[in-house]
């Protein structure tokens, strides 16, 4: 049986205990990261929280609405095992007709078809570090290879450094400026997850310095169920002058290859971005994302 459990009537010690023993489990479904992104999130779980399914929400002019938090990728149905198409449907009917607008993604094991939502696919790019750094190597583009030489070329060094604040601020002077969406707000809650991740010994940040010892490039990886996932990353216009993000992804794998993980490149569906993961030998994983719009019919016109 699948029940709606209200954010205040959630045992978040067995909810956990769901995502630390699914297979597939994602960061992002964890109570803590949840609270953070979402601090009035709701939930639906099955019988004794064998399955569940987060239900981040806001309310706007009065309506509710499940929405996508930022610096979350995937969420929807985990279980100890792959749920069938039965189950994600019977989550999904089980969705409560008070959210008039969903608007969400899944995760990829969930399997959705059209029918009650709209289903579209996004994309993100995976890398098996289980191999030797030799044998990841090996699979690098040609362009990714000539980055790093350029990187090394240019003096760049990679540090493991905790500047936060330095990498937020290097993102939001300059890769922010195309995301005009993300507020203050947010980048306020992103410092609080990293900060929470690296207390939990989970969060690690890498550091590129250029010749003169300036940052230029930096980037923040959060692990959990055997998955590194890049979060969240800044850079300045030199770094693609010196490579410096090239040398900075090859150093995270040289640091972790023969490990039992994967790095989860969080995305995307930006072509430029594609290139720059499958270079490292990524592959692309797609998963889904639903939306309905039950909206009243004047606010969907105002809305349109």
């Amino acid at each position: 049986m699948i029940a709606f459990v209200p954010h205040q009537q959630i045992d978040k010690q067995k909810w956990d205990h769901c995502i630390a023993g699914s297979p597939f489990g994602r960061v992002y479904a964890y109570s803590w990261f949840l609270d953070l992104i979402c601090p009035d999130w709701n939930g639906l779980v099955e019988d004794d929280y064998q399955s569940i399914f987060p239900l981040t929400w806001g309310r706007k002019f009065g309506i509710s609405y499940l929405y996508q938090p930022f610096f979350s990728q995937q969420l929807g149905v985990f279980s100890g095992t792959v749920p069938d198409r039965d189950k994600i449907h019977a989550f999904l009917t089980a969705i409560p007709e008070s959210y008039k607008f969903i608007e969400i993604c899944l995760n990829s094991t969930n399997e959705v078809s059209n029918g009650q939502f709209q289903v579209f696919s996004n994309k993100t790019f995976e890398l098996d570090l289980t191999g030797s750094y030799e044998e990841v190597y090996r699979h690098y583009s040609d362009n990714t290879k000539r980055n790093l030489k350029k990187a090394v070329d240019h003096n760049v060094t990679i540090l493991r450094e905790e500047r936060l604040e330095d990498l937020i601020t290097m993102f939001r002077s300059n890769q922010g400026r195309s995301y005009p969406k993300i507020k203050s707000y947010h980048y306020s809650r992103l410092n609080v997850i990293m900060v929470e991740g690296i207390q939990r010994e989970t969060g690690k940040t890498y550091i590129a310095r250029d010749a003169g010892g300036s940052i230029c490039a930096g980037a923040y990886f959060i692990h959990s169920n055997r998955r590194y996932v890049f979060l969240f990353s800044g850079n300045t216009p030199e770094s693609r002058e010196n490579g410096a993000m090239f040398l900075l992804i090859d150093r995270f794998i040289r640091d972790h290859s023969g490990e039992t993980n994967l790095l989860d490149f969080m995305g995307s569906n930006r072509e430029s971005l594609a290139r720059f993961y499958t270079g490292f030998g990524a592959r692309e994983v797609r998963y889904p994302g639903i939306k309905r719009n039950r909206l009243p019919w004047l606010v969907r016109w105002v809305k349109a």
